[in-house]
């Protein structure tokens, strides 16, 4: 049986199957015994069986933000944990766009998932904040990303 771990992993390659190898670098960052790991795609790069199986419009103007959340238990493989995830995106004109986030739920992984629109050289500054469940405090979460459309 494969690990929760190696699902997820799974689960994030496949919705970056596409992706040249220097994107493909997975982001996270550490808070306590939680890891939020988080990235961000342009969904004309998803194969469209993936974009089908989730419900994603593939498109070279709509960025598609992934995140999930593990728990980090000594001597096991990190598991998924539920959590509240808001998440915002700006561009260089200030201009903010509040990305609806929803669960998904795939062999034994979760993790979070939500669309934005994008114009050619758009960079984004997206900013997530992520409440795992029975936790009071955010995790405020910042990375850029540009995208081209063209």
């Amino acid at each position: 049986m494969r690990s929760i771990t190696t699902r997820f992993a799974c689960a994030l390659l496949a919705l970056a199957a596409l992706l040249p190898a220097g994107a493909r670098a997975e982001q996270s960052v550490s808070v306590g015994p939680y890891t939020v790991h988080y990235n961000a795609l342009s969904t004309d790069v998803l194969l469209p069986e993936v974009a089908q199986r989730y419900g994603i419009a593939r498109s070279k103007s709509q960025a598609l933000l992934n995140v999930a959340v593990l728990k980090n238990v000594a001597g096991t493989a990190a598991q998924p944990v539920t959590a509240k995830v808001e998440a915002h995106a700006r561009n260089l004109n200030n201009q903010l766009a509040t990305i609806e986030m929803r669960e998904v739920r795939d062999q034994g992984a979760i993790y979070y998932l939500g669309a934005t629109r994008v114009t050619d050289a758009d960079t984004l500054i997206f900013t997530i904040d992520v409440v795992p469940e029975g936790q009071g405090e955010a995790t405020r979460v910042e990375f850029r990303q540009q995208f081209f459309t063209k």
